[in-house]
Formats: C-alpha cells, structure tokens, sequence
C-alpha cells in the first residue's frame, strides 16, 4: 500500500508557508494597485485635471475590490487552515491506520509462516501415515498369507497322532512293565541257581574223573592178570576175559561169557562217556558258571539286567511322565491357543464384514 501523506512536521511547514505567500502577494498586489493608482492620478493630475475624478472613482473602486477580495482571502485561509488542520488530523489517523496494519500485516506473515510450517509438518506426517498404512497393509496381506498355510490343522493333527501313539505305547507300557516284573524275577532266580549249576559241573567233573581212574585201576588190574605186554582197556579187558574163561569149571563159561562180555561193552563206552561229558559239558558250561570273564553273571545277567530290563524300565517311566509333560506343556496349552486363535479369527471375519474390508 503506497503511502501518498508525508510527516505531519513537513505538511505543517508547508500550510505556513503557502499562507505567507499568499499574504505576501496579496500585499504586493495592494501595493502595486496602490503605487499604480497613485502614479495615474499624478498623471492624470498632470496631463488632464478632468480625468482625476473619475480615475479617483476608479481607484476607489478598485481599493473597494482589493480590501474585498483581501477579506474574501483571509476567509479562504481560515477555511483552508482549518480544512489543513482536519486533514492533519485525519493524516494522522491515516498514519496510525497503517501503522497498526503494518503491524497486523507482520502478524499475519508471521501467522501464515508458521501455519505454512505447521502445514509441512502436517503433509510430513501425512506421507509417513500414508507410508506406514501401506506397510500395515502389506503386513497384514502377509499375515493372511501366514494364516493361509492352515498351520492348526496341521497342528491338530500332529498332535492327535501323538496322542494314539503314547496311548498305544502306554497300552502296551503295562504289559511290558509286567514282563519286566516277570524277566528280573526269572533273572534273579537263574542268577541264584547259577552256584548250584557251578556245584553241578563240579560234580560232574569229579565223576569224569573218577570214571577215568576206575577205567585205569581196571586195566591195570587186568593187565596184571593178563600180560604187562598187552596195552589199551579194549585188549586188555579182552584178554582178561579169555583168561577167565580159559580157567572156568565146563559148563559155566556161558552164561560167563555173556556177563563178562557186557562188563566188557559197558567198559568200553565209558571213556567215551567221560569224554563226551569232558568235551560237550564241562568245557562248554565250565567257563559260563566259574568266576571269569565268561561268567553268565557278567555275559548274561548284568547285561541282560542293566542293558536291557532297567532302560526297558526307566524309558517305561519316561514315557509315563513324557504323556503328563505332553498333556500338560504341549497339548493343553496348543489345543487352548488354538481355540483361541479360532475365536480371533471369527472376530477378524466380523470386523472386515462390518467395515467392508
């Protein structure tokens, strides 16, 4: 806004100044008019005496006019400083007016430059909300798509399966803890008798050994009846025989013969007997019920007992307290947060019905 007034001290020196002219000039015009008429009188005094009234007249009238328009003049200077006064005033206020605009107008700059700020921020935060609802969105498209894989049933399913396999297996647990109960007992019993089976082959090994020195006293015996050239139970047995035969009364050789000849037989399997007993008994059970290394205590029983029926054992119980952690850790806490997850999803259905989403 152009301001077209100037400072109240020039616009009052100026007003001054234009009256003094004003004054000086309608003073100069008096006195013109006065020096003017005064000459025209001389003159007319000197050139015609006949014309000086009537200029007299003329200058009567124009002094008339003068005082006149010299009146007419003051008034117009009292009008025009009182008009000069009311425009001073009205200047003044003009001044104020646009001081006060001046001022406003700096306010509302500032106003506008801050709500131009504010606007900027505002469009910020719009781009990072609009920004943000695009990444919720593709976030939440992600999440359909994760609940799309249908990971409860497979869930569900897993989890019954489990629960038919630990039934079947803790179905099965009580037969196998009976025939665990069953297999220790028999265990403990065949580690009992396992002294009298080392009693056993003891004795055996004793009858061996008798049998083969009752064979030997009987060929030695013989073999001094017969000849001491004659060697083997077989030969020498045979020629005992023949030799008591030989000295028998007529008559009795028969019948004899007959007992002698199944004494002979008799004799003649009991080295393979012994043998038998020495080779298939005693060096087959001897090492197993002996302290040693083959011992069936610690080939058979401690093997047996601690490879075999206590794990059997200890993963029986296991699985018992494996069934409670799976119902109480697994199963129970799945099978709610399923049940869970089922009623959001029913309320996620609603609420995308309702806002058409």
């Amino acid at each position: 806004m152009s301001n077209n007034f100037s400072p109240p001290g020039n616009s009052a020196k100026r007003g001054f100044t234009r009256r003094k002219f004003l004054l000086q000039a309608l003073g100069l015009g008096a006195a013109g008019l006065a020096v003017g008429g005064g000459a025209a009188w001389t003159k007319s005094q000197l050139e015609a005496g006949a014309e000086a009234v009537t200029k007299a007249q003329a200058l009567q009238t124009q002094l008339t006019d003068v005082a006149n328009a010299r009146a007419a003049l003051g008034l117009s200077v009292s009008s025009l400083q009182t008009q000069l006064a009311r425009l001073q005033v009205q200047f003044d206020a003009v001044l104020t007016q646009n001081s006060q605009l001046a001022t406003s107008l700096s306010a509302t700059q500032q106003e506008a430059a801050v709500l131009q700020t504010q606007l900027s921020d505002k469009q910020a935060e719009l781009d990072a909300t609009s920004a943000q609802l695009a990444n919720s969105k593709q976030l939440i498209n992600l999440y359909d798509l994760l609940d799309g894989v249908n990971l409860d049933a497979a869930v569900t399913t897993g989890i019954a399966a489990v629960i038919g396999g630990l039934s079947g297996s803790l179905t099965l647990g009580a037969t196998v803890q009976t025939g665990l109960a069953r297999a220790g007992a028999a265990l403990a019993d065949f580690e009992a008798a396992l002294p009298d089976l080392q009693a056993v082959v003891a004795w055996v090994g004793e009858q061996v050994v008798k049998i083969k020195a009752g064979l030997m006293a009987v060929e030695l015996a013989a073999q001094r009846v017969v000849t001491g050239l004659v060697t083997g139970l077989e030969a020498v047995f045979g020629g005992f025989i023949k030799f008591i035969l030989d000295h028998l009364p007529f008559g009795l050789g028969e019948n004899v013969s007959r007992a002698l000849s199944a004494t002979h037989a008799l004799l003649l399997s009991l080295p393979a007997v012994a043998d038998g007993l020495n080779d298939n008994v005693l060096a087959k059970i001897s090492p197993h019920v002996t302290e040693g290394a083959q011992h069936w205590k610690h080939t058979l029983v401690e093997p047996v007992r601690e490879q075999a029926l206590v794990p059997t054992g200890k993963l029986l119980n296991q699985l018992t307290e494996t069934n409670t952690t799976f119902a109480n850790s697994l199963q129970t806490p799945v099978q709610t947060a399923l049940d869970q997850r089922a009623a959001l999803r029913q309320q996620i259905a609603a609420f995308r019905t309702a806002h058409n989403l």
